[in-house]
Parts: structure tokens; C-alpha cells; sequence
């Protein structure tokens, strides 16, 4: 990590000013309306379009009364809707200064350690907490349109100290993807995406600078989306290949098929990589595999010579060394588990599925890093009697 970061340092002041300067600079036209009301409630009389300067003439009471409640309830709504800027203001600017005081406990961490001489006892607990840092925290949500949810995803993924965040159904617009994906990031986070624009569509990877990514490409297939990117931090042996990806719902058998057919060109551009991390929302109901209709199953094997597609997807995974038995509660509030963790050499642990309530999905959590041979801590040497 670097001692001082003068880009992260930069973002984060000139939001900072951009803040101050929406609090205490509002824009004239909040000023002109409450103006305007103010002194429209209060005259008795209304101007005569075209006339000379501007004449009045009077209005009967019970007019002035209505002119008066109307403007009132306009300035009303004008200042409830000015309350719940600030509001969301003020919430960014807290997440602004959190981060900030992150930044500076980084600092000072990093200082004490430059100028500490750590004992074999210090040495011995530095290695097993690096161990615990090796992995990667994730998190897998169908957030459905990121346009609308800035502010709350960079809150999500910094309160929730996430290394990487995978999201599905961005819905982003290729033209304007870039701007949305920096504004709902912390400052120290990088991003990949593929966005085609439309409800229903995008997939992304943001993921924390300590780490180092490359994204690869990948052919465009017509019955899902998919991002790649090869994931590496430095104490790793070898990189994780992440694959973020989105299959919209309810495809006919034939459409099915082709994704399988798809899907297979995918895995087969991907056959070098040896450490594979796939995530996404599939809209495959798993959950009903391995249930207690097995004599439908055989049913309908009997019948079409064909199995469900459920069971034809989780065959196709087990055929090309794929395990996806990680998610195991719900990920949609219909109960079922729609959003996978597809996995081959990586270690997963710390599984979690939570409803952060920012869409029908609910995010799975998980720790990542690849799988080899584990670090063990070092332990004190007992000095014998010959050694003194």
C-alpha cells in the first residue's frame, strides 16, 4: 500500500467542495421561487399580462386566499424536497469523512510499522494476520439499475469493507457507463464492465486497487452477458480469472440450449486459466434439483428423452469440473437461488446471503483467494539447553 495516495487525496477533497459548495451556494432557482412566493402570497391582486409596468388590479378575498394556499403548499413542497438533499447530502459527506479517517488510520498504521522493530512474537502474529488477508471479500448482487443507486452502492461497499462487488443488471447506457460506475465507487477502486444499454441488460466488476486487475475479453454471446477479469494480489501465487454474468429469465428450451451451447464456447475460451471464479445471476431455479420430484424427473426423461434444464445446467457444470454447491440459501425474495458462485481451484469460505433492501435479490457474500497450499503461521523456537 502506498504511504500517500495524491489522487485518492484529490478525489476526495474536490468532493468534499463540491458538497460544501450544493450546501451553502443552493441554485438561484430555489432562491427565486421562495422569493417569488413570498411576496405573491402576500399581494392582494395580480398582474395584468401586457400592461404598462405592470398594473394590478385587485382580486376578491376569497381568490387571494387560494393564490396564498397555493403558493404556500408550492414553497412547502419546494422546501421538503430542498430537506431531502441535504439529508442525502449530509449522508455523503459522512461516508466522505469515513473514508477519509480510514485513509489516515491506513497512514498512521503504515507509518508506525515503517519505524517499529517487531519482536519473533510480533513477527509470529503479523504472519497469521496476513493470512487472513490474503483472501478476497466479495459480494454478488442483482442490483437492478445502477443509475439511481450511486451514493447507496458506495456506501454499501464501503460499510460492508467489500474487496470486490459483482454486480448484474446494471442497466447502464454504454455512452454514460464509465461516469456511473466512477461516481459509485470509493476512491480506491478500479472497475470493468459491459454494458449494451436498456432494462435488463449490464454486468460489472469493481474491485479495491490493493488488488491488480486485467480485463480480458470476451466473444459477445447472444443469450447472456458476461465481464472478465484476471484478478492477482501480490501474495498470491497464482490469479483468479473472475467471470460476472447475466442471463435474463424465462428463455423457451430452444433459447436454453443455445445458452448451454454458449456457455460451453465460453468455458472453452477460459480452459487455460486454471484458477476460475464465476459468479452472476443465471435465473436458474437450483434449488429444485435436487428435491423430492425425482419421479418427475424420470417422467419427463421417459416422455421428450430430455432432462429440465435445471438439471441439465448443474450436469453440464459437474461435466466441465465446475462446483456451484456454495450458495445455499435463497438469493430472490420468491425463495429461490438464482445467483451462483461457480468455482474451480479457488477457495471459498465465510458463504452469507443477506436482504440489504436494495432490490428483489438478496447480496451473497463470500471470501475468495486460490486454491494451493496454505501459509502456516510460525511458531516460536524453543531454544534447548545446547543452543544457550
Amino acid at each position: 500500500m502506498q504511504l500517500l495516495n495524491p489522487v485518492h487525496i484529490k478525489e476526495l477533497v474536490h468532493r468534499f467542495t463540491l458538497f460544501m459548495e450544493k450546501i451553502f451556494f443552493p441554485p438561484k432557482s430555489s432562491e427565486n421561487l421562495v422569493r417569488e412566493t413570498s411576496t405573491a402570497s402576500l399581494k392582494g391582486g395580480a398582474e395584468v399580462p401586457g400592461s404598462a409596468g405592470g398594473s394590478m388590479f385587485p382580486l376578491p378575498d376569497n381568490c387571494t386566499d387560494s393564490f396564498r394556499k397555493y403558493h404556500l403548499i408550492e414553497a412547502s413542497h419546494s422546501l421538503r424536497s430542498k430537506a431531502d438533499e441535504i439529508i442525502e447530502d449530509s449522508q455523503e459527506l459522512e461516508m466522505l469523512l469515513k473514508e477519509f479517517i480510514d485513509m489516515v488510520t491506513d497512514i498512521q498504521s503504515q507509518i508506525l510499522r515503517n519505524h517499529q522493530i517487531p519482536s519473533e512474537t510480533d513477527q509470529d502474529e503479523s504472519s497469521c494476520d496476513e493470512e487472513e488477508e490474503h483472501w478476497a471479500r466479495m459480494g454478488l448482487l442483482n442490483i437492478q439499475s445502477l443509475n439511481n443507486k450511486v451514493s447507496k452502492v458506495r456506501r454499501f461497499i464501503v460499510q460492508n469493507k467489500l474487496d470486490v462487488f459483482l454486480p448484474t443488471e446494471t442497466w447502464l447506457d454504454p455512452s454514460s457507463a464509465d461516469i456511473v460506475l466512477s461516481r459509485a465507487l470509493p476512491g480506491s477502486f478500479s472497475f470493468c464492465h459491459q454494458s449494451r444499454g436498456g432494462r435488463g441488460q449490464g454486468v460489472a466488476i469493481q474491485y479495491s486497487n490493493k488488488f491488480q486487475g486485467r480485463k480480458i475479453n470476451i466473444e459477445s454471446m447472444e443469450t447472456f452477458q458476461c465481464v472478465a477479469l484476471d484478478l492477482w494480489h501480490d501474495k498470491w501465487d497464482a490469479p483468479i480469472l473472475l467471470v460476472n454474468v447475466y442471463r435474463p429469465p424465462k428463455q423457451k428450451r430452444v433459447r436454453f440450449d443455445k445458452f448451454l451451447m454458449e456457455f460451453e464456447k465460453l468455458l472453452n475460451e477460459i480452459l487455460n486459466y486454471k484458477n476460475v471464479l464465476m459468479t452472476g445471476d443465471f435465473n436458474i431455479h437450483v434449488d429444485k434439483v435436487y428435491n423430492k420430484w425425482w419421479p418427475w424427473e424420470w417422467l419427463r426423461w421417459v416422455i421428450y428423452k430430455r432432462r429440465s434444464p435445471k438439471k441439465d445446467f448443474c450436469l453440464f457444470l459437474l461435466k466441465h469440473g465446475l462446483d456451484q454447491d456454495h450458495v445455499c440459501e435463497p438469493t430472490h425474495k420468491d425463495g429461490h437461488i438464482l445467483d451462483l458462485v461457480i468455482t474451480r481451484n479457488v477457495q471459498v469460505s465465510s458463504f452469507s446471503v443477506q436482504n440489504d433492501r436494495i432490490s428483489d435479490h438478496y447480496t451473497v457474500y463470500f471470501s475468495a483467494r486460490p486454491d494451493g497450499k496454505k501459509k502456516t503461521c510460525k511458531k516460536n523456537k524453543v531454544q534447548e539447553p545446547d543452543d544457550l
